[in-house]
C-alpha cells in the first residue's frame, strides 16, 4: 500500500512509547487497550516479515503519523523487530 493510499486517522488515541495490549483479533482488525483501559478497534497491517498479532500480545507505539500508527511487538520485555501499522481507529462501545 502506497502512502497516498492510507486512509486518514482522526485524533489518533495513542502516543509514542505508549504500551498497548492486543485484546482481540478480528479478520483485518485488532482490538487494543492502553493504560487508560479504553478499547480501540483498528485495522492492522503487519510488515512483510511480521507474524499476525494474537490476543495477549503487547506492542509499543514507535511513531504516530497523520494517517497511521506504527507499533512494534514486545516479547519477554524487549522489542522484537516485528512491526505493524494500525489505522482507522474506532472506540469500542460498552455494548459491543
Amino acid at each position: 500500500m502506497e502512502i497516498e493510499d492510507w486512509p486518514d486517522v482522526e485524533n489518533c488515541p495513542h502516543r509514542p512509547d505508549e504500551q498497548l495490549t492486543v485484546f482481540g483479533v478480528e479478520a483485518s482488525h485488532v482490538v487494543v487497550t492502553s493504560a487508560d483501559g479504553l478499547p480501540y478497534r483498528a485495522k492492522c497491517l503487519p510488515s512483510c516479515q511480521s507474524p499476525p498479532l494474537r490476543p495477549g500480545d503487547r506492542v509499543v507505539v514507535d511513531t504516530v503519523y497523520r494517517d497511521r500508527t506504527v507499533v512494534e511487538r514486545v516479547t519477554q520485555g524487549h522489542r522484537d523487530g516485528c512491526q505493524y501499522a494500525l489505522f482507522a481507529y474506532q472506540l469500542v462501545s460498552a455494548e459491543a
